[in-house]
């Protein structure tokens, strides 16, 4: 007997064909979900996983840089400590021992070491 293609069913009553091609529309869609199952579960993994937890640090990381006020000890991305003399929209002026005073983006600053 030659496979059951679309174009090339068997003289069966009408019921019977309608079941073959419904049976095959069954397979094709199992066929399909079986091969997007393993990579929607991968994405959910990555996302729970990487893509979340990144976005959360991100959004502290914003809210802190928009917190900082004049006199917050800081710790800068290169590892200097010093305190915030002055507060400008992107920039920030930080005073290190010896009252020299060094000019920083804002984006700079890894932590405040005391939040008043």
């Amino acid at each position: 007997m030659s496979e059951l293609l679309p174009g090339n069913l068997p003289d069966y009553p009408i019921k019977q064909k309608q079941r073959c091609l419904s049976l095959k529309g069954v397979k094709l869609v199992e066929g399909i979900f079986g091969a997007l199952l393993p990579l929607l579960l991968m994405f959910a993994i990555f996302y729970f996983l990487l893509i979340r937890p990144q976005q959360r640090r991100q959004k502290k990381i914003q809210e802190m840089h928009a917190a900082l006020q004049k006199g917050d000890k800081i710790i800068t991305i290169g590892g200097l400590h010093g305190t915030i003399d002055a507060i400008d929209e992107n920039r920030i002026i930080v005073t290190v021992d010896g009252g020299n005073k060094l000019t920083f983006d804002r984006q700079a600053i890894r932590e405040v070491v005391n939040q008043n």
